[in-house]
């Protein structure tokens, strides 16, 4: 009754013959007041619906970022730990190392150079040595950064060698009749 696109046009309909005085029974205006209470009250449930809706989200979206500020301090941790030697040197970390030691692990970049795509390349290597250089040597020194990299990196590459791999298996099931077929 009530989710009928119908119903509410003949609602409105029967209001707006109301309110321009066309002619009504007591019973049609009883009716039409009633109608118009439930209305009101389907309404105010929806509203109190959509607000648990987006309290909801916004507790996940709270949620998400409880995880994420977990996980980063987790692999900050990790990174203090990798070398406790180069803690001393964070503030100072530009004038101890020499400009060829600031760059980025060069097999990591070619392993990078490999698996991306060309159109990616340029966009992946920049952000990955801005951050290395800028904000990671810096902070936590130069063998954590090297760590740090290495994980972008596998993090970057995964997803490609996984495809690579599941390609390669279907070619390889094209290719090799299996025993019991």
């Amino acid at each position: 009754m009530f989710g009928s696109h119908n119903f509410l046009s003949e609602k409105l309909k029967a209001l707006n013959a109301f309110i321009h005085g066309s002619p009504m029974t007591e019973e049609e205006r009883i009716e039409l007041l009633r109608d118009l209470k439930k209305i009101e009250y389907k309404t105010k449930e929806l509203d109190h619906r959509l607000k648990l809706i987006i309290k909801e989200e916004d507790s996940q979206e709270s949620e998400i970022s409880k995880l994420s500020n977990l996980l980063e301090s987790k692999i900050i941790s990790i990174l203090k730990r990798t070398l406790p030697t180069d803690i001393n040197y964070r503030k100072n970390s530009d004038s101890y190392l020499k400009q060829e030691e600031i760059s980025p692990p060069k097999i990591l970049e070619l392993a990078i150079c490999c698996f991306l795509p060309k159109r990616d390349r340029g966009i992946v290597l920049g952000d990955l040595e801005e951050d290395y250089k800028y904000f990671i040597i810096p902070k936590f020194g130069k063998n954590a950064a090297k760590f740090w990299y290495f994980v972008q990196v596998l993090i970057s590459i995964t997803p490609l060698l996984m495809g690579l791999i599941e390609r390669i298996c279907n070619v390889l099931r094209k290719i090799i009749p299996f025993a019991g077929k």
